[in-house]
Formats: C-alpha cells, structure tokens, sequence
C-alpha cells in the first residue's frame, strides 16, 4: 500500500478492509518497501525498514501492552471454557492420584486408588470430547455471525481448509489453555463441515 502516507487514502483502505474481515482489528500502516533494484535502492530501502520497524515497536510497546481477545475468541471460548477449567481439575487430580499410587502402602489401597484413576480418565476423555464438540460450535458461531465475509474466505480457500485448520486448532489451544490434540481436532472436523456447505452438499 503505497499511500500509506496520506490520511485520506488510509481512511479509504481501512473501510475496504473492515469489510473483508469478520472481526473488530486495529490497522497499523508500516513503511516496507522491497529490496529490489541496484545496490544503493536496495540500501537506502533496508535503511527505511530499520527506522519503520522502530517506530512500529515503540507504537506496540507504548498502546498495546493489553492483551488481544477478538470477539471470535470470546464467542469459541463461551461454549468451551466450563469444559476447558473442568479438564484441568481433573489433570490436577490425576497428578495428585499418581503420586498417592507411588507412595501407596498395600496392594489393597493401590488397587482402589488405580481404580479411581481409571475413573478420572474416561472423565478426561469425555471433558475433551465436549471441548472439541464446542470448538466446531464456537467455529460454526462465528461463521454465521461472519456472514458472506467468512462464507468468501471459505470458498476461496476450501482446498487449504483441511491442511490449515488443525494448524490453526494448534494456535487457538495455547490461547485457550486446552490441548492441542482436541482444538485440532475440532477444526479438522469443521474444514469438512465448511468443504461439504461450499460445494453444496448440504
């Protein structure tokens, strides 16, 4: 965007954008031409991507120290956090168990306390099983709020949808605190779901 400089232009580029993407976003216009051309451009063009980036650091470091959630976040995490909070209390407990298994005294005591751990265990697996089954919610709420937006990024990258969105689960289960295994899981589901709707099969 080679007009990044002129207010107006910017303005003009901002509401194009907030078209196109389904979220609430704050635009930053960074001064990165390319190192293409003679030496002495390709110089001069390092020079200005050195002082663009320090400027761009001093903006982040001084008005957005406050921790990013977009509204997209907040809708996945309202189906999912009750399970990803019950999830843990239970890893917690499992972790607790362990160490009573190890210093168990009698075969007796160590069987009740194997027994209860293997309780916690398919508890954990059904918590994952809803937290996966709320993130393809979540997504799908997301979608709809989105609109045509979505509906457009979707149909344009459909034949990625597969490969990108486990990647992505990977990403949204470290914001999330909840594994990495479930979240991906839940967004491979929902790359199907989204290639069955834009190819009509549903």
């Amino acid at each position: 965007f080679s007009d990044f400089e002129d207010r107006n232009e910017c303005e003009i580029d901002r509401k194009i954008i907030e078209k196109k993407i389904p979220d609430d976003i704050h635009i930053i216009y960074v001064d990165n031409p390319p190192l293409k051309g003679n030496e002495n451009k390709i110089k001069l063009n390092k020079e200005t991507r050195r002082a663009s980036k320090e400027i761009l650091m001093r903006h982040l470091l001084d008005y957005c120290r406050k921790s990013y959630c977009p509204s997209s976040m907040q809708l996945i995490n309202g189906r999912i956090g009750d399970h990803v909070k019950r999830e843990k209390e239970l890893e917690k407990e499992e972790d607790d168990l362990w160490e009573q298994i190890r210093q168990a005294e009698d075969f007796q005591c160590e069987k009740l306390l194997q027994k209860r751990m293997d309780e916690l265990k398919l508890l954990r697996r059904e918590e994952e099983k809803k937290i996966s089954e709320g993130m393809k919610r979540g997504l799908i709420d997301v979608i709809d709020q989105a609109g045509e937006n979505w509906k457009h990024a979707v149909e344009t990258g459909v034949e990625q949808g597969n490969k990108v969105l486990p990647l992505i689960g990977g990403a949204v289960g470290g914001i999330l605190g909840t594994g990495v295994g479930a979240v991906g899981t839940a967004f491979s589901a929902l790359g199907y779901v989204l290639t069955t709707v834009t190819r009509g099969k549903i």
